[in-house]
């Protein structure tokens, strides 16, 4: 038995008010409420509620408060302020009715008895302000309302209608200023002297829907009274809501509810209910209404089943309604929100006031129970729910403190209210009144269901027949009218099922209506093809082309084309011989390369009766072993080079060795249910399982394929695997048409030579994922007509670019139904669907109980028809799980449906839309994601090639990982260039200050190995150089250029040899070498320039033009090539441009492989690879594929010869394994002598050997190709064991193979046979493989040149496959901040990855697919022993736990992990507390791991003076400095003066660049308080003093900030000084920071120091003329400053997040700070003002735009120095922006740009220029 507390509950659900009038008890409920039980209870119980009501809940009654005018906000209220600064003038929370009124209306006692209610009810007399930094409700004492009259009497008569809806919208729309406006609005439409239209509009902060009860019914009191000419008679209110709003704020302080809420909430999940449009990441509240209307019959039944399951009628409904929600969404835990009154105080119940609370209610589905179940369920949460109706929902929300999320209300989405509020129907003497229905334009939630019951709620205020009636208010943002009409419509279905059958269960309950599901089966029937179209088997469709077509070509190999009448004789050939070894449906294995051979072995085997297994040579030998043993196939087909890797099989024959046959008859006895093929996909539980496919499904392939493309002899690409059935739907495509299969050769991977092969053949119809189209270079392909895609999902951007011109085709299908089962075409720019169901296939989507999902309902996709599968081979369990009965199949024709796993739901017009896994959602954080989305979200931005998403869970902790490749853009690449250069001019700079060495001819400072970081041996340098010397010396040069002479090593070589020798560098480098020269070398000139720079350097004058050991630092191709045109033009008639210790890019992957496996022996292979991966992307300098230097003579006609040498010497280094030298012969061609070779990997010699072949022989010329290079062999045998092998699985198992490798030869040993024979060496990269092997060749003394092989090639269209992307790294570290705006543009927060990692490109599987195994992992298990190896790294990785980095090795990068840039602030002032050095915050950006800043940190201790402490002053100090300095006392010096008291260890001071000189450079933030916008002025000015960005006070979230700029100045003034103590000073500030920095020069002026700079950077003075108001200043400094400093607000939205949560803020600085909300752009105004995120920031804003305002300058004494920009736009008619009236001497310099880009590339480095003369 229930306590009498839920008894009480209980009738209050029911509508049922009980009252007690001494000891009687009185009841009133609505008609048919108090049934003949409920009677009886109540008599039963009528003591206990006696003695409840004379002991009540509620000890403490509300008593008016004091009489003051200032009152606090209710909890509510306060939600919906908040809300309001959010976003103002907004219209969400206006409540708005309207009324026509027809007869005599009087409007003087109309406006009169409004101005009654206003002076009764105090709420409607309130404003809202912020006082003290918190929000008040200020009542006035009396105020006027005036009923706003608008004649509309000329309007036609069929005008009205329309006219009163867009006035009533309007007027609903028209935003309340709640700080100053009447929040009730009165207007009056007068459109005949006897018809009106009232239009009533109250702001939801002052009235509820019951307020709008009391209102109607106090305004016919008093209208009536009025009229008649009588006192309204009406009983004075004991209280007022201000009353309430106190006594709330004071009762609800110890709320003992909470818990209760809390454990109910407890894991509360996100509604995932699907729109017809992604939700945005900020809600818009756009929305609309849709009425609805049930019938009385239905509404009768539904009141009866309450009463009878005893319930209350909003119990029964709200019940459906979350059934509805189930089944839309398949969730079993719903929470839907729902308004309940809240006045169940006897003095709220007249009151108007924002009472109306929410309660979550919660409900399990789980278990699929009777709906009559469910009841019972619902029923106990929401009498729960009531017992605990007095927390405010404001307040739960303040608790609870869910995720916030801009993009949705909090805890729930989707609202449900049946509404009771008490109202009379509105009568006004001599006047008729009628309400008039308008549609507000606004919704709170996703969705809101109203509905009322007859005589009850709102229903007055629209008009409906009896019955059940409402509206559903939806959000536009998600979805369509229509969807809303559909969802209303399957409600009315549910409820007729409810009332029909309580008891049946929820999966059993129809949701379809009849119209629906006739559709649905129109469009599964609609897709059937003629039986006459469907052949017996797929041999015989083909046998009949071949008969129609027999000379026409059936197959195009690299080797041989067949037509069709050879390839039916062969395969027939081949049927014959296997006919007498297999019986029908027997599995016969295929185990060949793609060839003609591969289709011949298709048709034989099917026309002997057998199925095909295809075995790919590229498999693992356990993977074949496995099919082998699975199948138990007594023989395979292959071809006779494949036969070593298969295992040991019962049977073989080889398609090239094949018997002749003994021409018996073929067997015909072969029908369409015999097997065809068995394809073998990957299991879920790791063990392959093999799909059986049958004639009939591959038939009706073919029968499809016809009636879709309508494909009239197609040229068909086979580009699939054989083992992907993609490879079937080809073969069929081309031979079900009488078409050509064209099969490309090996080399025709995904890129510039599949699109040559597309080309040369003319292909009109191909098969391609859409991961291979996303890499194909764009080009165009004319004959290409037809594309199909499929296997993964298709993004936007593949269609755009595909589709145009051309059908383009999107293929769904698993292999279990036939390669596919739908297609559709897609266009660019529509939506992207999987179309509709091929012939003779049925798709179904479905619910988990096998129901039908309504239209736009997401499901699962299951498939049935013509090409279901048989089975799976020997699963017979797992063929029963996924191959279902078909309850749809009444007639027995398609008795099975497979079940795919894939969600999709239908469009309105029929089409798929495929939705992804079922299994691959995640949660976040609660709210379920869909990977995809985000996928192509970042697909769309123009620099992403592709994109993966992925989860990644650590320490319970489930992130999103984003993986994203870049395309190839030469406008970033530009942009990146000079940067490169100037990254590695700064570099050498640094390296050469620090020459130390005795041999100044031979200085190999810089010299360090990659692989030790050590400096390479001197030994091995000399060596390198001599060869470098000889082959130059060789040439006999006598006038030489140097491009890049670094130290000198070869001009001192070779410079004593010639006549003249210039040589240019852009280091310092060149001050050494000119010292060294001193009268000694004459000949010698040195040019201090650039690579691309020959000023003064003569053309057509050099014989050897040397650029050695400089390429690599070139940022690109193009660079390079733009020295080479110079270099050549430079060049004399017969020179050389020799080209030293090129990189080579076909030995890159083997270099860094090399290079990172001097590692741990037990790295396992993953890990290897990933770091392999990642240092090859990042690679910073230039390697170039030797082809390129061959393809240069069809660019430049003057080379005519091309020499690519290897490197001599016996030293194993990166220089000589993985560098090579090329020489460009302008004007002079080789003579080509024939030579014989021989191919050393199919005849392997010694060096022994071929000494003696050339002593016995003495050929002229003899030449050997494809040696192995022992120099390389073991990289490259490591890298492809990497890359392409699965076992060892352990680096130091792979160094044991190496060990017992191969034969392999060192260059070097060939050269040493020149000291032993009669012959020159040339020894040269292999044209024929690109793995290090090399050609060498023995050319006779007296025979002339000869030039080693060359492959000539077609240039690629772009230079960029020539080589790699030094500045990939760099621009994709400056993406990810892009990346991230980006997203948060389309996503909310939660959908938004913590983590971007960029990779070259995506490995592909063999099925065309991303193979997301081989992603980089997050952090890499191999890390983890790369722990702290020093105490300043051990330190470091303590500051990186501080401030929650999850570091798992010294080499993490700082951002990867989740740092930032204020974030960086962070760590350099903790660098600066443990080490006490002052590391520049530029240094974390260069530097980002901990291995890294250690070295940076002991470098700055070993040289760094010790700097000065740096602390902050506590504002006592502040008060008294200024004091000083106004009072009448002489001056002093801050330090002699003061002694500060240091409350905390912090400072102001962020340094960016750290300088030697003693005057620093002090810069001043801009209005937003941060320094960041000065990193790249500090860059580029490069001087030797330190520059130091000055931050506020407050910016950490701890102190308020300063309000002034005085007290600014103060402060900032004390933190200088305590790096500088005395001056002259060098002081600066851009746009507000001038304003300070003007301030600090006028305080230190006045204390006697000097200030030898003061710069203002665009900064209008301080004026009248420049400051008219507050509003235009924040206006100005918004446009400008806002958007420098963007990227920083988002990044610092993390940290301060975590900085409020740690202390509640108080209410004051949030409102204050909020107030300027509406100044910034729409864009980013609602995420920029996320109370969680960015408040500290937007204090200081607040702050600094006050103290702007307040300001007071005073005359300066000495001169400005003032930058101004071109573009500025401020105040063009004085050009001093008004300094002159605050100082006479200005020294005004132009900058390029406007008040932005002066700060940004390329007018910074202006900036700086100009800036430096005064540094």
């Amino acid at each position: 038995m229930s306590t009498i507390v839920e008894f009480l509950a209980y009738l209050k659900s029911l509508d049922v008010q009980v009252s007690v009038e001494g000891d009687r008890l009185r009841c009133h409920a609505p008609e048919g409420t108090l049934t003949p039980e409920l009677r009886q209870q109540l008599v039963e119980r009528k003591a206990e509620l006696l003695v409840l009501h004379q002991q009540p809940l509620h000890s403490t009654s509300i008593q008016p408060a004091a009489a003051v005018t200032t009152f606090p906000l209710s909890f509510a209220q306060q939600r919906l302020w908040f809300l309001y600064q959010l976003a103002p003038n907004n219209p969400f929370y206006n409540v708005p009715a309207a009324i026509r009124l027809q007869g005599t209306l009087n409007q003087a006692a109309l406006e009169h008895s409004f101005n009654e209610i206003v002076r009764r009810h105090a709420a409607l007399r309130t404003t809202f302000k912020t006082v003290d930094g918190q929000p008040v409700q200020v009542i006035a004492s009396e105020i006027k309302l005036t009923l706003s009259l608008v004649d509309l009497q000329f309007v036609p008569l069929e005008e009205r209608d329309r006219l009163i809806q867009q006035l009533a919208t309007a007027e609903a729309q028209r935003p309340f200023n709640l700080s100053s406006d009447l929040l009730l609005r009165v207007t009056l439409l007068q459109f005949h002297a006897n018809e009106s239209i009232l239009l009533l509009t109250m702001h939801h902060i002052v009235a509820d829907g019951w307020s709008l009860g009391i209102l109607v019914r106090e305004l016919a009191c008093f209208y009536s009274a009025f009229v008649q000419e009588e006192m309204p008679t009406l009983p004075a209110l004991p209280i007022q809501y201000a009353d309430f709003a106190c006594w709330q704020r004071n009762e609800l302080e110890g709320l003992e509810q909470l818990s209760y809420w809390r454990s109910q909430l407890q894991n509360l999940p996100v509604l995932e209910l699907q729109g017809d449009r992604s939700r945005p990441p900020i809600q818009t509240y756009r929305g609309a209404t849709y009425r609805l209307q049930y019938s009385p019959t239905l509404t009768q039944a539904l009141v009866t089943l309450s009463q009878q399951a005893g319930v209350s009628l909003f119990m029964l409904l709200l019940a459906a309604f979350q059934t509805l929600l189930y089944r839309y969404t398949g969730q079993e835990d719903i929470a839907v929100g729902s308004p309940i009154a809240n006045r169940h105080r006897s003095e709220l119940e007249d009151l108007i006031g924002f009472f109306v609370n929410s309660l979550v209610l919660r409900t399990n589905l789980s278990g699929n129970p009777t709906f009559r179940e469910l009841l019972q369920r619902v029923r106990d949460v929401a009498l729960a729910a009531y017992m605990h109706q007095d927390l405010p929902f404001e307040k739960l929300v303040e608790e609870l403190d869910p995720q916030r999320d801009l993009s949705r209300n909090p805890l729930f989405q989707v609202a449900f209210a049946l509404q009771n509020a008490p109202m009379q129907p509105l009568e006004l003497p001599g006047v008729t009144l009628e309400p008039v229905a308008i549609e507000p334009g606004t919704t709170r939630f996703d969705l809101e269901v109203h509905l009322w019951e007859p005589n009850h709620g709102l229903r007055s205020l629209w008009q409906s027949q009896e019955g059940l009636s409402g509206f559903v208010a939806y959000s536009e943002d998600l979805f369509d009218r229509a969807t809303i009409g559909r969802l209303i419509g399957h409600f009315q279905t549910l409820l007729e099922g409810i009332v029909a059958n309580p008891d049946a269960r929820l999966s059993e309950l129809s949701l379809l209506t009849s119209e629906e599901q006739q559709q649905l089966c129109a469009w599964n029937n609609s897709s059937t093809a003629s039986k006459e179209s469907i052949q017996e088997c797929f041999h015989q469709i083909f046998e009949a082309q071949a008969q129609q077509f027999p000379e026409a070509i059936a197959v195009v190999g690299e080797d041989e084309s067949l037509t069709y009448q050879q390839l039916n004789h062969r395969a027939d050939q081949l049927a014959q011989t296997l006919q007498h070894i297999i019986q029908p449906n027997d599995l016969v294995g295929l185990c060949v390369e793609r060839s003609p051979e591969m289709v011949i072995g298709i048709l034989g085997i099917l026309k002997a009766g057998g199925a095909y297994v295809p075995l790919d040579p590229q498999y693992p030998r356990d993977r074949l072993q496995f099919i082998l043993e699975d199948t138990q196939m007594s023989i395979v087909l292959t071809q006779s080079w494949l036969v070593e890797k298969l295992p040991v099989i019962p049977a073989q024959l080889c398609l090239d060795q094949l018997p002749e046959p003994d021409q018996t008859t073929l067997r015909q006895a072969v029908g369409r249910d015999n097997l065809a093929y068995v394809i073998y996909t990957s299991g879920s539980t790791g063990t392959p399982k093999g799909v059986l496919i049958t004639h009939r499904g591959l038939c009706n392939v073919v029968a499809a394929q016809c009636q879709i493309f309508h494909a009239s002899r197609p040229r068909v690409l086979q580009f699939s695997s054989l083992s992907f059935d993609a490879s079937v739907f080809e073969i069929a495509l081309a031979l079900g048409s009488g078409g050509t299969l064209y099969i490309p050769p090996k080399s025709a991977l995904p890129g510039t030579a599949l699109i040559q092969f597309l080309q040369d053949n003319a292909i009109t119809h191909a098969l391609l994922t859409p991961a291979v189209l996303s890499v194909l270079p764009a080009t165009e392909l004319p004959a290409l007509q037809t594309l199909i895609t499929g296997g993964e999902a298709c993004s936007p951007q593949i269609v755009d670019r595909w589709a145009a011109n051309r059908r383009f085709f999107n293929a769904y299908g698993p292999t279990e139904t036939t390669i596919w089962a739908t297609v559709g075409e897609l266009l660019p720019g529509q939506p992207i669907t999987i179309g509709r169901p091929v012939a003779n296939t049925q798709v179904y989507i479905l619910d988990t109980a096998l129901n039908q999902v309504p239209i736009g309902v997401p499901g699962e996709i299951y498939i049935g028809g013509a090409g279901l599968a048989h089975s799976y081979l020997n699963r017979p369990e797992l063929t029963a799980q996924r191959f279902v009965a078909n309850p749809f199949d009444d007639e027995c024709r398609n008795p099975r449906l497979y079940q795919t796993g894939d969600r999709a739901r239908y469009r309105p017009d029929g089409t798929i839309e495929f939705l992804g896994r079922i299994d691959t959602q995640i949660k976040i954080r609660g709210f379920r994601v869909e990977l995809g989305e985000i996928e192509a979200t970042l697909q769309r931005h123009p620099a992403i090639q592709d994109a993966v998403t992925i989860a990644f869970e650590a320490a319970n902790d489930l992130r999103l990982i984003a993986y994203f490749s870049l395309k190839h853009q030469q406008v970033w690449e530009q942009s990146l260039q000079m940067q490169q250069v100037q990254h590695w001019q700064t570099l050498y700079n640094q390296t050469y200050q620090a020459i130390n060495t005795d041999d100044f001819d031979f200085n190999i400072t810089g010299w360090n190995s990659s692989y030790t970081k050590q400096p390479i041996p001197v030994e091995q340098m000399q060596e390198w150089v001599s060869d470098r010397v000889e082959q130059i010396l060789a040439l006999h040069p006598q006038r030489v250029l140097e491009i890049g002479c670094g130290t000198g090593l070869l001009l001192f070589q070779i410079a004593p040899h010639c006549q003249s020798y210039w040589a240019t560098d852009f280091s310092t480098s060149l001050e050494g070498i000119q010292r060294q020269l001193d009268d000694r070398l004459a000949q010698v000139k040195l040019l201090h320039q650039t690579a691309t720079d020959f000023t003064g350097i003569p053309s057509t004058t050099f014989d050897v033009v040397i650029l050695n050991s400089v390429v690599q630092y070139f940022p690109s191709l193009d660079y390079l090539i733009q020295v080479l045109e110079k270099a050549i033009e430079a060049s004399a008639p017969k020179g050389v441009v020799f080209i030293g210790d090129v990189r080579s890019l076909p030995l890159l992957t083997a270099f860094h492989t090399w290079m990172q496996s001097q590692a741990e022996p037990q790295l396992e292979q993953k890990q290897l690879r990933q770091q392999v991966e990642r240092s090859r992307f990042e690679e910073p300098e230039l390697a170039i594929d030797p082809k390129f230097f061959n393809v240069l003579r069809d660019y430049f006609p003057r080379i005519q010869r091309v020499q690519i040498h290897l490197t001599r010497g016996y030293s194993h280094n990166e220089m000589t394994q993985f560098r090579y030298n090329v020489l460009l012969h302008i004007d002079e061609a080789a003579t080509v002598t024939s030579t014989t070779w021989r191919n050393w990997k199919q005849q392997p010699l010694t060096v022994s050997d071929v000494q003696n072949h050339l002593r016995e022989t003495e050929p002229e010329i003899f030449g050997i190709a494809n040696i192995t290079n022992s120099r390389v062999n073991a990289a490259v045998q490591t890298a492809n064991w990497l890359f392409h092998q699965s076992a060892p699985k352990a680096l130091g198992r792979m160094r044991e193979v190496l060990q017992s490798t191969e034969l392999a030869i060192d260059p070097q040993d060939w050269w040493e046979l020149e000291s032993l024979l009669p012959y020159r060496v040339e020894i040269g990269w292999s044209t024929q493989t690109q793995t290090g092997d090399y050609d060498v060749v023995f050319i006779r003394h007296g025979v002339g040149e000869v030039d080693l092989p060359l492959v000539q090639q077609q240039a690629p269209p772009t230079w960029s496959h020539y080589a790699n992307n030094p500045l990939q790294a760099q621009f994709a570290r400056q993406l990810i901040p892009q990346l991230r705006e980006h997203l948060g543009q389309t996503l909310p927060d939660y959908m938004i990855p913590s983590a971007f990692i960029p990779v070259e490109s995506f490995s592909l599987t063999s099925t065309g697919k991303v193979d997301r195994r081989v992603l980089p992992e997050v952090t890499s298990s191999s890390r983890t022993t790369i722990a702290s190896r020093s105490p300043t790294e051990f330190a470091l990785a303590e500051i990186w736990q501080e401030l929650h980095l999850k570091s798992v090795s010294i080499h993490d990068n700082f951002f990867e992990l989740g740092g930032h840039s204020l974030l960086a602030t962070q760590l350099v002032s903790r660098v600066r507390d443990v080490f006490g050095v002052e590391m520049p915050l530029r240094r974390v950006f260069e530097s980002p791991t901990i291995a890294q800043l250690a070295l940076v940190i002991e470098q700055l201790r070993n040289t760094s003076p010790q700097q000065p402490p740096l602390v902050r002053l506590d504002r006592a100090s502040h008060r008294r400095l200024r004091s000083s300095l106004t009072s009448d006392k002489p001056a002093q010096n801050l330090h002699q003066t003061q002694s500060p008291q240091v409350t905390e260890v912090w400072s102001p001071l962020v340094p960016l660049t750290i300088g030697k000189h003693k005057q620093p450079f002090f810069c001043v933030h801009p209005i937003f308080g941060i320094v960041f916008p000065y990193l790249e002025l500090a860059h580029y000015l490069g001087s030797d003093r330190s520059f130091y960005g000055l931050q506020p006070l407050g910016l950490d979230g701890k102190h308020p900030p300063f309000q002034q700029i005085e007290a600014m100045a103060t402060y900032y003034i004390q933190a200088i000084q305590t790096v500088q103590p005395h001056g002259p000073y060098f002081l600066g500030g851009w746009s507000f920071g001038g304003l300070v920095a003007f301030e600090m020069a006028q305080q230190l002026t006045q204390l006697g120091q000097e200030v030898a700079l003061l710069a203002i950077l665009d900064t209008p003075a301080p004026i009248p003329a420049n400051q008219p108001s507050l509003g235009h200043s924040l206006k100005l400094l918004l446009k400008t400053a806002i958007w420098s400093t963007l990227p920083f607000l988002l990044d610092y939205s993390a940290i301060v997040t975590n900085l409020t949560r740690r202390r509640r803020q108080n209410w004051f600085s949030r409102w204050q700070w909020l107030a300027i909300a509406n100044l910034i752009p729409e864009e980013s105004q609602l995420r920029l003002v996320d109370e969680s995120a960015i408040g500290s920031m937007l204090r200081i804003f607040y702050a600094n735009s006050q103290a702007a305002y307040r300001y007071l300058p005073q005359h300066y004494p000495n001169r400005i120095t003032l930058f101004k920009t071109i573009d500025s736009s401020f105040h063009q008619q004085d050009s001093t922006l008004g300094w002159s009236q605050l100082a006479k001497d200005i020294q005004i310099h132009q900058v390029p740009g406007n008040h932005l880009s002066m700060l940004k590339q390329p007018h910074v480095q202006t900036l700086a220029q100009q800036l430096q003369q005064y540094l």
